[in-house]
């Protein structure tokens, strides 16, 4: 049994090294565009220009000249107030956000404007991405370990690499909330599951705000939050038996 879960914590780290080389040898491709670049705004317009309002139209115009990332402003509109707003809720410029500052403090060091979108930001969206669809996968791996065994644990991480658009969204976009949902509903299963065997209080605060940090990047994924209040039914089911 501990050479299976090695067998999956291996095909873990191998997909993570797979991501990890596409993104050293193919250069970013307008890695935050279209819809991804409503979810990336909120960072350079706060950290790098102070206008979250967009009240200085020049600065949307100028990015659209310079990186040209969707054919129209369809990320942000008028609110009654006359700012822009933006469409989408700032989860992923939360979870980007460490990224976002090394590569806003390496930028002018390596030759490219500090500006949010040249290509040390166009890396640190992917690598922040490879890394986030990797913890996801290790933590599905655990729950799925603990459901069913090894086994099923390794056939199933390999059909969600396989025959899902986790690769799919990292070559067109890596700014989709799809793979970052993915890891938090993995790692939310996890907690879940800990705090129905053992409920700590820093486990129902931890499971708290996954459920709203989930809700933040996805408002439609709020539903999941009946996870953990019909898990009980997890007591009823003898897994892996003829009960299935």
């Amino acid at each position: 049994m501990r050479n299976r879960r090695l067998i999956g914590r291996i095909a873990v780290l191998l997909f993570g090294l797979f991501l990890t080389q596409r993104v050293v040898v193919q250069r970013p491709d307008n890695a935050l565009g279209w819809d991804g670049f409503g979810y990336w705004l909120y960072l350079p317009l706060t950290i790098v220009h102070n206008d979250l309002g967009m009240q200085d139209p020049t600065i949307i115009e100028g990015i659209f000249k310079t990186y040209d990332p969707s054919g129209t402003f369809y990320q942000a509109h008028k609110a009654p107030t006359g700012n822009t707003v933006i469409r989408y809720t700032p989860g992923l410029a939360f979870i980007h956000l460490p990224g976002f500052l090394i590569a806003h403090a390496l930028a002018e060091p390596l030759g490219s404007p500090a500006d949010g979108f040249s290509t040390p930001y166009q890396y640190s969206a992917l690598i922040t991405y490879v890394l986030v669809i990797v913890f996801g996968l290790w933590v599905l791996r655990k729950v799925l370990d603990e459901l069913f065994g090894p086994t099923i644990a390794l056939a199933a991480l390999l059909l969600t690499l396989l025959g899902t658009n986790l690769l799919v969204y990292f070559e067109t976009n890596p700014m989709m909330t799809h793979g970052y949902s993915f890891a938090l509903l993995s790692l939310l299963l996890w907690l879940n599951m800990k705090w129905h065997k053992d409920p700590r209080m820093r486990t129902a605060i931890a499971l708290g705000a996954v459920l709203g940090f989930i809700a933040l990047v996805r408002p439609t994924d709020a539903i999941v939050a009946l996870i953990p209040l019909l898990w009980p039914l997890r007591d009823h089911v003898c897994w892996g038996s003829s009960a299935l």
